[in-house]
C-alpha cells in the first residue's frame, strides 16, 4: 500500500502538522490513514534517526542518546512498529512518516529510511516543503534566540533546497514532491490541510477552520527584547535553562498585547544578500517546480551584494524593529521575572 514520508525542511510548519497527526492518530484509520507512534516519544518519527542515519546528521537530540536508548528504539522498530506496518498493509491504509530531520540525511541514510518505509508500502513517496531563504533564516534566527544568545551568520546562509532534492531523488527517484511553504500557496493557508490534500483529497478528516500554528513568531520588538535579555543574562552570569526560557517567552507574549509591535522582518540589505546567495536554487525551484516565493525579488538576484567583513554582532544589523518599544519590553519583562522570582521564593 501507499506510504508517504514528510521530510520537512526545518521551519516549514512540521510541528503543527505532526501535532494534528499524532493527537488524532487513533481516528486516522477511519479515514484510510495510519500515523504510527512510539509511546512517550514526541510527535514525529525522529527515533528512526539513530537507527538509519549517519551520526554526523543525527542532530543534538540523537547525539545525546546512550546505547540503551538506541537499543530500545531498535527493539521498538522490530517489534510494535513492524507489527503496525503489517496491520496497516493488511488494512490497505496509507501510512505517513514525518520528521523534518529527514531532509538533512545523506543518500546512504535515505536508502535505509526507504527500507524502513517499504515495510508499509511498495513504493515510498517523499514530500519536501521549501520556504523562501530569507523567511527560513528569520524563523531559524527566532528559534535560536529562544534558547541562547546567538545570531545566525547571514553571510553563509543559503537555501540548499536543490541539494536536498538531489539526495532525495537519488534514492526515491521520481517519487519526490516539492511543495511551497507560504500562506498564499498552501491549501487553506495551512500546512496540515495542504499535506493531507496531497495525500488524499477525500480524506474526510475534519480540521479547525483557522490554520494551526505550533511555533508562532514573536513580534519584531519582542524578538529584540529577547536578544537584549539573553545578552544581559550572559553578562550577569545568570543561569538559563528550559524553566527560565519558558518564563521569558511567556512574559514577552503577555506584553505583546499591550505594546505597539510590528511583524518581524529582516533589513533589506540582509534579505537581498541571502536571496543573492541562494539565487541558483531560487531559479531552479521556479524553473523545474514552478515554486515562486512572494518575498523574493527575482529581478534583483544577480545584482552584486557586498559581503560584510564580519558576522553581525547585534540583532539591529539583521532585523528592523522599534528600539524604544523593545526597551519597554525589556523593562516590563524584567519586572515580571523579578516578581515571579519573589513568588517562587515565598512558595518555597
Amino acid at each position: 500500500m501507499r506510504v508517504v514520508i514528510h521530510a520537512g525542511q526545518t521551519k516549514t510548519g512540521s510541528t503543527a502538522l505532526q501535532k494534528v497527526l499524532s493527537t488524532r492518530a487513533d481516528e486516522l484509520p477511519d479515514h484510510g490513514l495510519c500515523y504510527p507512534r512510539r509511546p512517550g516519544d514526541g510527535l514525529n518519527h525522529a527515533f528512526l534517526t539513530p537507527l538509519v542515519a549517519a551520526p554526523e546528521v543525527w542532530g543534538q537530540g540523537a547525539r545525546s542518546l546512550d546505547a540503551a536508548h538506541i537499543d530500545g528504539y531498535r527493539l521498538f522498530l522490530e517489534g510494535p512498529f513492524a507489527e503496525e506496518a503489517r496491520a496497516a498493509r493488511a488494512a490497505g491504509l496509507t501510512t505517513i512518516l514525518s520528521c523534518e530531520g529527514f531532509s538533512a540525511f545523506d543518500e546512504g541514510s535515505l536508502a535505509r529510511l526507504r527500507d524502513v518505509a517499504l515495510r508499509f508500502g511498495e513504493r515510498p513517496e517523499i514530500v519536501l516543503y521549501v520556504r523562501s531563504p530569507a523567511g527560513r533564516f528569520l524563523s531559524q534566527l527566532q528559534q535560536k534566540l529562544k534558547t541562547e544568545p546567538r545570531l545566525i551568520d547571514a553571510r553563509t546562509f543559503a537555501s540548499r533546497a536543490m541539494r536536498t532534492h538531489a539526495a532525495l531523488s537519488a534514492v526515491f527517484g521520481d517519487a519526490v514532491t516539492m511543495r511551497t511553504f507560504q500562506v498564499s500557496s498552501l491549501v487553506g493557508g495551512d500546512i496540515t490541510r495542504d499535506f493531507l490534500d496531497f495525500v488524499d483529497r477525500d480524506h474526510g478528516l475534519s480540521l479547525p477552520a483557522e490554520p494551526q500554528r505550533a511555533n508562532d513568531s514573536l513580534s519584531a520588538e519582542a524578538m529584540a527584547a529577547l536578544w537584549e535579555i539573553r545578552r544581559a543574562d550572559v553578562a550577569a552570569g545568570t543561569r538559563g535553562g528550559p524553566r527560565r526560557d519558558a518564563r521569558i517567552l511567556a512574559a514577552l507574549r503577555a506584553e505583546e498585547a499591550d505594546l505597539p509591535v510590528s511583524r518581524p522582518r529582516l533589513r533589506e540589505e540582509v534579505r537581498l544578500l541571502i536571496d543573492h546567495r541562494s539565487r541558483q536554487d531560487l531559479r531552479k525551484l521556479r524553473r523545474h517546480f514552478g515554486i515562486v516565493f512572494d518575498d523574493v525579488d527575482y529581478g534583483a538576484l544577480d545584482e552584486p551584494r557586498p559581503l560584510p567583513e564580519a558576522a553581525a554582532a547585534d540583532l539591529a544589523e539583521l532585523a528592523v524593529y522599534d528600539a524604544g518599544v523593545a526597551a519597554e519590553f525589556v523593562r516590563r519583562v524584567r519586572a515580571r521575572l523579578a516578581g515571579g522570582g519573589e513568588r517562587e521564593r515565598a512558595a518555597g
